[in-house]
């Protein structure tokens, strides 16, 4: 005859088991799953640091080009048909145009190429071409 403690011991075993695959399979899930999250917060990492690069290439770009044009104050540089590409090695190229006026007052479009590098956190330009 079966009493009421033997289900109650048999509810408690069956708790216990579930209880433990639950805690196996959860640390197997994490422990297997934590390093593609890494890889991922890495990735994600990199692209924002590459944004960033890129972001303070323009503008340090940009501010070298406005320091050699006649009157800096007036120009209005290119946002549709600039880009600026990563070289590899904290190298960045940009290709675009800058509107400004001359001396006599009227705007005149100047074309530049440029490659600024990244080094010890400072910028410098290795390359710049106004035409």
């Amino acid at each position: 005859m079966k009493t009421k403690s033997d289900w109650k011991w048999k509810i408690v075993v069956f708790l216990f088991v579930i209880s433990f695959f639950y805690c196996v399979i959860g640390v197997f899930t994490e422990y297997f799953t934590e390093p593609e999250q890494t890889v991922k917060h890495k990735r994600t990492v990199a692209k924002e640091t590459e944004t960033g690069n890129r972001a303070e290439a323009r503008v340090f770009i940009q501010m070298v080009v406005k320091g050699r044009l006649k009157l800096p104050s007036t120009s209005d540089f290119a946002w549709l048909d600039s880009r600026v590409e990563p070289l590899g090695d904290n190298r960045y190229a940009m290709k675009s145009y800058v509107d400004s006026q001359n001396s006599f007052g009227s705007t005149v479009r100047t074309y530049f190429d440029c490659i600024a590098i990244k080094e010890s956190g400072k910028w410098r330009i290795e390359r710049l071409k106004i035409n």
